[in-house]
């Protein structure tokens, strides 16, 4: 509505393909960051309508449920006007005195309950991390939008049939609407007057909105990064901590939009050719998507198969049993964590064990032989686990004998070890495979999801 349509389409496409954060497929991710960004859009949207009391509560939302998507926000006057003269500036102030005694109150507010990354924050290592995420992070986000399609050209076999309908579909889209687009031809007069310097300028309206839009836009990016400090350093470009990328994904839809439309602007004379151009490489980011939603999936087979091996396995753990794996024995994908934290507490979750057994079976994924220590006094091995919550609330795990199984990859096939390890020097001995079987305990429902049965 501020600028024109095929401006507007192009960051909206470009918002959807975002590339820096490769946790938008991710289900948690989904229900919390996305849903912050939600909040501080339909607060955008309320501005541009100047329906002040509206806007500035759904941005309060978008603070309350995950801070990084609300930055933003903080330069949303500058993006929703193009004429930018000293009403503009005053307003813009006034938004940003607002949006500040928000971000305020809410880390007094935190402060006070103890909240664990502000209580512990260390302003020095603070001001320290964030003066650099502000450099690293926007160099990172912009510079996944030239990583992207090279890695979907690398893999392009998994994506070559969406990036055939994406380009055939976005530029037929184009030739549609946008064949008959007309590009301002308006001039522009600003007079200056300074102490020893005055005079006007003339250019182009064009000109004038790109430079206006890439000034913005890029400030917006920088600020994404202010809150960056949990997920030092924003250099990542796959995985989890990608995350830390999403609060930009606002301000890199306006940025490169804005150099999408200058291209074809620039090409106005033969815009078949600019719309052709862009249209493919706004495919090869959908390509790229893909590539990294068919890694989601390759890790949801590689927990299937996991908990199929564990089932075949191990089918006689009974109370107190600890299951040892290697990390590095463990499947992993590119851009999702197979396995992580929550681990040793997924086989309870897929069946139900007898209310008698106070510590259900639990795995143990160590790095090493040496996470592991020894007591002298009790004359046993003992685990130290990250998180006692999982482990109803132990926090060390004695390794017992006849009470621990150990498996381990033989040629990529996961394969269970008996009689005896030697963890250093001292033995273990093996729970050796007995007739009990957990499957004849009943499956829960997220344990016939696991195990593909209905």
């Amino acid at each position: 509505k501020t600028y024109n349509v095929l401006l507007g389409l192009l960051a909206a496409l470009i918002f959807l393909v975002f590339p820096a954060d490769t946790t938008r497929p991710f289900l948690t991710h989904i229900y919390q960051l996305q849903l912050s960004l939600l909040f501080t859009l339909i607060g955008f949207l309320f501005l541009s309508k100047r329906n002040y009391l509206l806007s500035y509560l759904f941005a309060f939302c978008s603070l309350l449920t995950y801070e990084n998507a609300f930055l933003p926000f903080l330069f949303a006057p500058f993006l929703l006007h193009q004429q930018w003269d000293r009403k503009l500036f005053r307003r813009g102030f006034f938004h940003l005195l607002i949006s500040m005694g928000m971000i305020l109150a809410i880390f007094i507010f935190r402060k006070f309950l103890g909240e664990d990354r502000v209580a512990s924050l260390s302003m020095i290592d603070f001001i320290k991390k964030t003066l650099e995420s502000l450099v690293k992070g926007p160099i990172t986000a912009l510079f996944s939008f030239v990583n992207a399609p090279v890695k979907a050209v690398l893999f392009i076999k998994e994506s070559l049939v969406t990036i055939i309908i994406s380009i055939l579909l976005i530029f037929s889209i184009f030739m549609l609407f946008f064949k008959s687009f007309t590009f301002s031809d308006k001039k522009e007069k600003f007079s200056f007057n300074l102490k020893s310097l005055k005079g006007t300028l003339e250019t182009d309206e064009e000109l004038r909105q790109f430079l206006q839009l890439l000034l913005i836009s890029a400030v917006m990016i920088v600020a994404a990064y202010i809150f960056s400090y949990t997920h030092y350093p924003p250099t990542d470009l796959k995985g989890r901590m990608t995350s830390v990328h999403f609060g930009a994904s606002i301000g890199c839809a306006v940025f490169v939009a804005n150099l999408l439309y200058y291209v074809i602007y620039l090409l106005r004379k033969k815009k078949t050719i600019g719309f052709l151009l862009v249209s493919a490489f706004l495919s090869l980011l959908t390509g790229y998507s893909v590539h990294i939603q068919t890694d989601y999936k390759k890790a949801w087979h590689n927990q299937q198969s996991f908990w199929m091996d564990i089932s075949k396995l191990c089918p006689d753990v009974t109370n107190n049993t600890l299951i040892l794996i290697n990390r590095g024995d463990l499947d992993s994908t590119e851009f999702i964590a197979t396995h992580t934290w929550p681990l040793p507490a997924v086989l309870e979750k897929i069946y139900q064990y007898p209310d008698t057994w106070v510590h259900p079976p639990k795995i143990i994924r160590y790095k090493t032989w040496s996470d592991f220590q020894y007591d002298t006094s009790l004359q046993s091995l003992y685990y130290i686990p990250k998180y006692p919550f999982l482990f109803e609330d132990r926090d060390t795990l004695y390794l017992k004998n006849n009470k621990i199984i150990s498996l381990h990859k033989v040629n990529n096939i996961m394969e269970r070890q008996f009689d005896t390890l030697t963890i250093g020097s001292i033995p273990v001995l093996l729970k050796p495979l007995e007739t009990n079987s957990i499957q004849d305990f009943k499956l829960t429902e997220t344990g016939r999801l696991i195990l593909n049965e209905n």
